[in-house]
């Protein structure tokens, strides 16, 4: 467990230093719905208008249905215009640490890929893999390791204290 947890925590500190933060963040307490990276100039956040997207067993091919919302979601977020989105890469407590933190950064990748494709900048997406550390359903049965074999989109906003220093520097 402990291994598990030092690689989901090297995969968020190798995504901050790519966005550019330079002192360690603040992280928010793990919760097993919706975990939460703040730093001190914003966070990543959920929009309840982003489905998740939806896997099978041991694969990272996006159905026809998931690929439908996942449509749904390129406009809505076309609406928004982040500056940042996050592809979290879920999967079910089935096969190794090391194979699971693999197969959900393939399937943040390919959510990723769909999202280029439909338009939205490459520099905008970043992809993390959590594996099975952080499950939606704690149960063991099949409606919940399917409910966990997902890709959960997030996206970035800047705090308040950030939106008034730029407001006052125009």
């Amino acid at each position: 467990m402990r291994n598990r947890l030092c690689r989901v925590g090297l995969t968020v500190g190798s995504l901050l230093l790519l966005m550019g933060v330079s002192r360690p963040p603040n992280l928010a307490p793990l919760r097993n719905d919706r975990p939460m990276v703040q730093a001190s100039f914003g966070q990543f956040v959920d929009l309840p208008e982003l489905e998740d997207l939806h896997f099978d067993f041991d694969r990272v091919e996006i159905g026809l249905a998931e690929l439908r919302a996942l449509e749904v979601s390129v406009r809505r977020l076309q609406r928004v215009a982040p500056s940042q989105i996050l592809a979290e890469g879920h999967t079910d407590e089935w096969g190794s640490d090391e194979y699971n933190l693999r197969l959900g950064e393939r399937r943040a990748r390919a959510v990723r890929d769909v999202l280029i494709n439909r338009g939205v900048d490459r520099s905008a997406i970043l992809t993390v893999s959590y594996g099975s550390t952080r499950p939606r359903c704690l149960e063991h049965h099949r409606v919940c390791w399917a409910e966990n074999r997902r890709v959960h989109l997030r996206v970035w906003v800047a705090n308040e204290r950030t939106r008034h220093q730029s407001a006052g520097q125009s």
